[in-house]
């Protein structure tokens, strides 16, 4: 039995269990209660049998075509590719309860960690990775979290509805922007000068960054800022999310990918240069006088 049979035969048994029990709700007497319930039981032994099925033809694969068994049931464009919204599939089928926003939140958040060639999807190499990652955080083996993936996406029906997939199809180029958003936070997290960044501008050393520690790495940057001194400040205002008028590391790295985008500059070009401004110790208290006012 191939793998398009196990699952189709085990899904239109699924699909025909429900069918018969919505006609539960149309019985008018005893005689039709026997009869639809005779044919309940004969579908439901259907459908445990090819649910076995599908199963036992889990246990014959090896962990490599379990692997590529898995990544075409989530690949439902057959593009090659797993998307934000595809790869939403596995963790709604394996967290009962989630709902369609948070798997989808959840998704956008791991496909930005594994996007290594950054085009907002996996690739089979990079589902290899984000698998191991998965793997590891369960504390299981390869060979059992890929069968219990498995077998969560066929039989789970915590599963998106038609209208669900429908607006993950409309807002497929928002969603991917999203994925390559945190792509570009998640590679700055990791980037040595983003790191170097923070350690210079936490002038105390205690593992955050006040306003004006910040400001005073940022003014001297007029090339990249000239006139859009105010819109640093807000960003430093909307990034500091606790409200407490510090940046942790997570929100210091958003707030330069912000400046980045303010002066259209790239990342590399701007740490290399914050880095030569910070090692200068200029003052620079017209940007500490607009922190302190804003």
């Amino acid at each position: 039995m191939s793998s398009e049979t196990a699952v189709v035969e085990y899904k239109q048994a699924d699909a025909a269990v429900e069918e018969n029990e919505q006609k539960y709700e149309d019985v008018k007497n005893f005689n039709e209660y026997t009869k639809v319930t005779r044919k309940s039981l004969e579908l439901w032994i259907t459908y445990f049998q090819n649910q076995l099925g599908v199963l036992n033809f889990l246990a014959e694969k090896s962990d490599e075509e379990k692997e590529d068994f898995l990544f075409d049931m989530l690949d439902k464009n057959e593009d090659g590719r797993i998307s934000a919204a595809e790869l939403a599939t596995h963790f709604r089928a394996n967290n009962a309860g989630m709902d369609f926003y948070q798997a989808l939140d959840k998704a956008i958040t791991y496909a930005a960690m594994y996007d290594a060639d950054s085009d907002a999807t996996l690739d089979r190499e990079e589902f290899k990775n984000f698998l191991a990652r998965v793997t590891s955080e369960a504390e299981s083996t390869f060979h059992d979290m890929c069968e219990y993936i498995l077998m969560n996406v066929i039989f789970s029906a915590n599963r998106n509805t038609a209208e669900e997939d429908a607006q993950a199809e409309k807002n497929a180029d928002l969603i991917s922007d999203d994925v390559k958003k945190k792509g570009r936070l998640y590679d700055a997290l990791s980037d040595q000068r983003m790191m170097s960044l923070f350690a210079m501008f936490d002038q105390d050393g205690n593992g955050d960054i006040d306003f004006k520690e910040v400001a005073n790495g940022i003014f001297k940057m007029k090339d990249i800022f000239a006139k859009s001194t105010q819109q640093v400040v807000h960003l430093m205002i909307m990034y500091d999310r606790d409200g407490n008028r510090t940046l942790d590391y997570d929100e210091f790295a958003w707030l330069i990918l912000g400046i980045c985008a303010i002066g259209e500059a790239e990342f590399g070009d701007v740490a290399d240069a914050l880095i030569e401004a910070v090692s200068s110790n200029n003052g620079l208290d017209d940007f500490n006088q607009e922190v302190s006012n804003d």
